[in-house]
């Protein structure tokens, strides 16, 4: 048994080694570089037939954005958060979460859903961002417009904790 696996693996090896012998082999293969084509710009006329030729873009081009989403959507460029949906004053404040190292305040928006804020959180309408969480509340730092010079104008509001006598619906 033995033997009949040398020679069928002694067989193997000649066929590859056979194999790999045959064929011709080419000397003195040298590659070409071919250069970078340089930017040529036509200039246009203003006839509608004439378009300008730009052979770099292809170069500069990333092949992985879409030929679709070439041009980004003018504004703010990001997502607004569901808690900078309405004003600051239609938020409530159920608890005032505090730690060793940070606080968090757990705040109900008004389709009543439950919200954990910390400090540098956005919330409100006017570009709020939490400025502090105190024991007695929130501290948020919003932009509001100045009707004398109509300027923008940081102002800081302070959202409190309910007291336990009062009870709101």
């Amino acid at each position: 048994m033995k033997k009949r696996a040398y020679i069928y693996m002694a067989f193997f090896f000649v066929v590859v080694l056979l194999a790999a012998c045959g064929g011709e082999q080419e000397e003195d293969v040298q590659l070409k570089r071919t250069a970078i084509p340089e930017k040529t710009i036509e200039v246009v006329d203003k006839n509608p037939g004439k378009v300008i030729v730009d052979s770099s873009i292809a170069l500069n081009r990333n092949p992985f954005k879409s030929y679709l989403a070439l041009e980004e959507v003018v504004g703010e460029g990001r997502v607004r958060t569901a808690l900078e949906c309405c004003d600051l004053q239609v938020f409530r404040i159920m608890a005032i979460i505090s730690g060793i190292e940070d606080s968090r305040v757990r705040i109900v928006s008004p389709d009543g859903k439950r919200y954990d804020v910390g400090k540098g959180d956005l919330i409100g309408s006017r570009e709020g961002r939490v400025y502090a969480i105190t024991p007695k509340g929130l501290i948020v730092d919003e932009l509001v417009k100045d009707e004398k010079s109509g300027k923008m104008i940081r102002t800081r509001v302070e959202l409190r904790l309910p007291s336990a006598g009062t009870k709101k619906d």
